[in-house]
C-alpha cells in the first residue's frame, strides 16, 4: 500500500506566523546585473563576495479577500551576528516507512542539504533547517523548496529565505557571485526572486497575507579581510538589469 505523508512548513524565514504558501507569479529573466567592487584607488577588487538583499511589500487579507497594502517597504529580517534563521518543517506518516526531507534551492534545482534520511515510525514529526547547505555556510537570498518522500509518495513545500546581510563575515555564508581578478561581477536574473508572488496561509488554511518581492536590490560587497560595504535601491531592469559600482575600505 502506498504510503501517505502529510507535510507543512510551519513558518518561513521571513518570520510571519503563517502555516503555508504557493507561488502565484515569478518572471524569469536572462538579462545580467553587472558589477564592480573597487578599493579606495579606483582598483578593482577580487574574491568579494556579493550578497543581494530584496524589498518586498507584505499584504494582509482581509475577511473579504481585499487587499490591504503594507505602507512600508523592508527588507526582512535586519538582524544581528548571533541571528540564525530556522525553518521548521512538520510531517506526518501513516506507518513506518523510510523518510527523506531535504533542501533544494528552486532556480537550478541544487541540493543544498538533507535532513532526515531514516525509517521512522507513524507519526507526526517536526525537523528543523537552520538555513545552512553541507558546507555549513549560510545560503543566499531566494526560493527553495522542501521535499519529503517515503517509498511510493513524496511531496514538497516551497518558501523564501529573506535576510539582511549586514554582520555576516565572509567565511560564513554562500555568494550570489564573486569578483574576478579585476574586481568585476556579473549575475542572472532568473535566480533572483524578482516580480515574486505568494500567498499564505493560516491555520484554517485560509489566504491571509501576499508576499510581492521588488525589483529593488541592496547589493552587499563582502570582502574577506577588509569591511563590508553596499549599494542600497537598486532597481533592476527586466529587460537591461543594472550595473553596480561599490567601494570598500
Amino acid at each position: 500500500m502506498m504510503n501517505k505523508l502529510k507535510v507543512m512548513i510551519i513558518s518561513v524565514i521571513i518570520c510571519f506566523v503563517l502555516f503555508g504558501c504557493q507561488n502565484i507569479n515569478q518572471t524569469s529573466e536572462e538579462f545580467s546585473v553587472h558589477g564592480k567592487v573597487i578599493d579606495n584607488n579606483a582598483n578593482g577588487v577580487n574574491d568579494v563576495k556579493i550578497e543581494l538583499s530584496y524589498y518586498f511589500e507584505f499584504i494582509e487579507l482581509t475577511k473579504e479577500n481585499s487587499r490591504i497594502p503594507n505602507p512600508k517597504l523592508n527588507i526582512l529580517n535586519k538582524h544581528n551576528n548571533s541571528y540564525r534563521p530556522i525553518t521548521p518543517i512538520q510531517f506526518t506518516i501513516y506507518e513506518y516507512a523510510h523518510v527523506v526531507v531535504w533542501i533544494e534551492r528552486k532556480c537550478n534545482q541544487d541540493s543544498i542539504l538533507t535532513i532526515v534520511d531514516e525509517y521512522l515510525d507513524a507519526g507526526s514529526y517536526q525537523v528543523f533547517w537552520n538555513g545552512e547547505n553541507y558546507e555549513g555556510l549560510i545560503v543566499t537570498n531566494g526560493v527553495y523548496t522542501a521535499h519529503i518522500e517515503t517509498e511510493g509518495y513524496s511531496d514538497a513545500v516551497e518558501f523564501v529565505i529573506l535576510r539582511d546581510y549586514d554582520g555576516f563575515s565572509y567565511d560564513e555564508i554562500e555568494y550570489d557571485a564573486i569578483t574576478d581578478n579585476n574586481g568585476y561581477f556579473d549575475i542572472q536574473q532568473e535566480c533572483m526572486p524578482l516580480d515574486y508572488e505568494m500567498i499564505f496561509y493560516d491555520e484554517n488554511n485560509e489566504p491571509s497575507a501576499i508576499l510581492n518581492i521588488f525589483r529593488i536590490v541592496k547589493f552587499w560587497a563582502i570582502p574577506e579581510s577588509l569591511s563590508s560595504t553596499f549599494a542600497d535601491s537598486v532597481y533592476i531592469d527586466s529587460e537591461i538589469g543594472a550595473e553596480v559600482i561599490m567601494q570598500i575600505n
